[in-house]
């Protein structure tokens, strides 16, 4: 029996792949709109055209509908304009635009008012979850940092050199500068390390944690704690250096994404 009255916004199954944001209707032959979904889509293919990313768009398009999506498929789709499903709802997109409270990014909540994680849609404060997850991790971390440098801690900073390798300094703390001098020497069957300069500090941790970086940023080439640079020079950034203290309001400064800012960051023992 053929149909003749099709709704308009039904459309014919062309293969056996379901379209997104489509399910099988009650006629063979078509598939009838999941209205929330393709609201969604839309919003997708508005980011589309501001330039997001592939990644950004599916893993909106997964937050809101529930549904799995490829990025191929979405090229395939946004590829060809016609394919574009249109403002078929009357959907104020920048009613839906928001300032990321993490990353500042503009993000788009659920055309649906759905329910989310981290509060209703209308109170959504970050972009993704993922976003969410990196800045959870960020403040354990400097959590983690703040009690491990502001910890006092009296010891030394101290410059090591070894003639057989001419140029280069080794900077690093101890507590005890004689034993520390004898367990490199330990290595070495002429007793040949000498320190030839050190400087007492109340929060040694802290002081290493800042020299490193300043002693790489002056250096020609770094391996570990191995510097290449002038002994006078590196003991003048020793001797000029002054302690900072830090706290909750100025680490941010200190520790940004992607930055080898603090050059020993690697070397605390940290896990999540």
């Amino acid at each position: 029996m053929k149909h003749t009255n099709i709704p308009k916004d039904y459309i014919k199954r062309k293969t056996s792949t379901i379209d997104f944001g489509y399910e099988p209707s009650e006629i063979k032959g078509y598939l009838k709109p999941i209205e929330n979904n393709l609201k969604c889509l839309y919003v997708a293919e508005e980011m589309y055209k501001l330039g997001y990313s592939y990644n950004k768009i599916k893993n909106y398009v997964e937050q809101y509908t529930n549904k799995k999506i490829s990025k191929p498929a979405l090229h395939k789709r946004f590829k060809k304009q016609n394919t574009f499903i249109g403002n078929v709802y009357n959907i104020d997109i920048e009613k839906l635009k928001k300032t990321c409270n993490i990353c500042n990014e503009i993000f788009f909540l659920s055309p649906v008012g759905s329910k989310i994680k981290g509060g209703s849609n209308s109170t959504k404060k970050y972009c993704s979850e993922s976003c969410n997850k990196n800045f959870k991790r960020k403040q354990a971390r400097i959590k983690y940092l703040l009690k491990k440098i502001n910890t006092k801690s009296s010891g030394y900073i101290y410059c090591i050199t070894n003639t057989a390798w001419k140029g280069w300094v080794k900077i690093g703390k101890a507590s005890n500068l004689q034993n520390r001098l004898s367990a490199y020497n330990t290595s070495s069957p002429f007793r040949d390390y000498k320190i030839i300069f050190s400087r007492s500090f109340s929060y040694t941790s802290r002081a290493e944690y800042f020299l490193l970086h300043k002693l790489s940023k002056q250096s020609k080439t770094i391996a570990g704690e191995w510097f290449e640079i002038d002994i006078n020079k590196a003991i003048n950034i020793i001797k000029n250096h002054v302690d900072i203290n830090i706290t909750k309001k100025n680490i941010n400064q200190f520790i940004t994404p992607k930055t080898n800012f603090i050059s020993n960051i690697n070397r605390m023992k940290y896990t999540n």
